[in-house]
């Protein structure tokens, strides 16, 4: 095994063990979350607390909702304070993750797919990707992880998420 692949397993692992860690701690904060939600947003913080410079929890129970998430994010060309609202109402359906910058007028929806409430069915996937598409008429992004890939690969997922971001700011920027 070459050195670098070594040393980006072991990163991988370090990145791995603190998701675990964050997870446990995160769980009695909120307590409706599914376990792959929970996993999900687990990924994130320790993505963005620990590989983004500036980040900050500014408080996980702030807002008149109860699970929204202020996060102070700062990279070389901008900062931005990303708001990360969970499991609300968003025009007739509910959402898991639904992340925006309080800078921008930009939107990522993020769904949490289990096996139990998703692609069960030809009609349910059909129904998904329905909903995804009216979300996406109104200027919505939606990103939709399976369960796998978040038990599997959680820090792709939220790289993901975090390269939106970031995406989405110099895009703004540029405008």
């Amino acid at each position: 095994m070459s050195r670098i692949r070594t040393i980006k397993q072991t990163a991988m692992e370090c990145f791995e063990r603190r998701i675990d860690r964050i997870e446990k701690e995160l769980g009695s904060f909120y307590p409706s979350f599914t376990p792959i939600e929970l996993r999900f947003f687990a990924a994130l913080f320790v993505d963005i607390k620990f590989n983004c410079s500036g980040m900050n929890l500014i408080d996980p129970k702030s807002g008149d909702r109860a699970n929204k998430v202020l996060i102070d994010y700062s990279r070389a060309l901008f900062a931005l304070t990303i708001i990360v609202e969970s499991q609300i109402q968003l025009h007739d359906w509910r959402v898991d993750f639904l992340i925006s910058c309080e800078e921008q007028r930009r939107f990522l929806i993020v769904e949490c797919d289990g096996h139990d409430f998703h692609e069960r069915t030809r009609e349910q996937a059909a129904k998904d990707r329905a909903r995804d598409r009216k979300f996406q008429q109104k200027g919505y992004t939606v990103f939709r992880f399976t369960g796998s890939e978040i038990y599997q690969d959680a820090p792709s997922c939220s790289s993901q998420v975090i390269e939106w971001i970031a995406t989405s700011s110099l895009a703004e920027a540029a405008e």
